[in-house]
């Protein structure tokens, strides 16, 4: 149906995954294939985490969320246990 290997992992990545550049697919799948290995705790490498997740997650823009606050907004010790 797509002749080719190729043509198979292009169809599944614009159909699960619209908008995502081949790149980062496949750091995608590098990723979920790292985070997936047996007993990842015990051979956590976290520079090794840091890369996957940076080249898989969007970098963050400027922008501040409108629904957040700011941290010099937000008061601490309300007196209800917060």
């Amino acid at each position: 149906m797509y002749g080719n290997a190729g043509n198979y992992r292009t169809a599944v990545r614009t159909t699960l995954f619209p908008g995502l550049t081949e790149q980062r697919y496949d750091a995608l799948i590098t990723a979920l294939l790292q985070l997936r290995a047996p007993k990842l705790s015990q051979r956590l490498d976290p520079a090794l985490l840091s890369t996957l997740l940076s080249r898989v997650l969007p970098p963050l823009g400027h922008r501040r969320s409108p629904t957040w606050p700011r941290a010099s907004s937000v008061s601490t010790g309300n007196g209800n246990g917060c």
